[in-house]
């Protein structure tokens, strides 16, 4: 959680710098909520997940498509009941995992036009809480909490909302990303496994 201190300071810092210079660039601010779905191994022990999303980006006025964001989400998986073998005997287990995300990278975007395009690779903390309940008495729970280097390749559409002569113009916002942790607990011996998924989120983005 240190690192995710540090990361969130950084971030603060450089959008403080650049809020208060606008002749750099453009501002923006958005949110909204989003739907997971887990790839892979680790969709084998979590199932769909929901939750919430915030970014911060900021497109520079000499290179109109490029940029620079942020992005923080929540995710809250559902139980998953799933079958399993442990020391050659068949348990059920039952499997709750959350998700908090911060991410930074540069933001390439489409500058003009009702529906603007967007693209961004980035790198950041990933902190996992997992819960890992067997029906068996002789085995133990396992709860832990892990916090992760990971990446993620976001891409969607702003499609423009208002465009008032003064304030804040507003844009729906459609993306997909894929996200990729490595090595989590997936399973009640402790195996570790890496956590791909794919996050569908929609919400509202504010041009400043």
């Amino acid at each position: 959680m240190k690192n995710l201190k540090h990361l969130v300071s950084l971030v603060f810092v450089i959008a403080l710098v650049v809020s208060t210079n606008p002749v750099w660039g453009q501002l923006g601010l958005g949110g909204g909520l989003q739907l997971s779905v887990p790839q892979d191994k680790f969709g084998d022990v979590s199932d769909l997940g929901g939750g919430f999303n915030g970014k911060c980006f900021y497109q520079l006025s000499s290179v109109y498509f490029l940029g620079f964001r942020a992005d923080f989400d929540y995710i809250l998986y559902s139980v998953k009941h799933y079958e399993d073998e442990i020391l050659d005997l068949p348990v059920d287990v039952e499997t709750r995992y959350q998700a908090l995300r911060f991410t930074i990278g540069p933001h390439f975007q489409t500058p003009t036009g009702f529906a603007r395009f967007y693209f961004s690779p980035m790198i950041g903390i990933y902190n996992y809480h997992t819960a890992i309940e067997v029906e068996d008495e002789e085995i133990d729970d396992v709860k832990d909490a892990e916090t992760k280097w990971g990446w993620n390749i976001s891409g969607g559409v702003l499609f423009s909302l208002t465009t008032p002569e003064n304030g804040p113009s507003l844009f729906l916002d459609i993306g997909i990303k894929q996200h990729t942790v490595k090595n989590i607990v997936t399973r009640p011996d402790k195996t570790k496994s890496d956590a791909r998924d794919v996050t569908i989120h929609a919400g509202v983005v504010a041009l400043l």
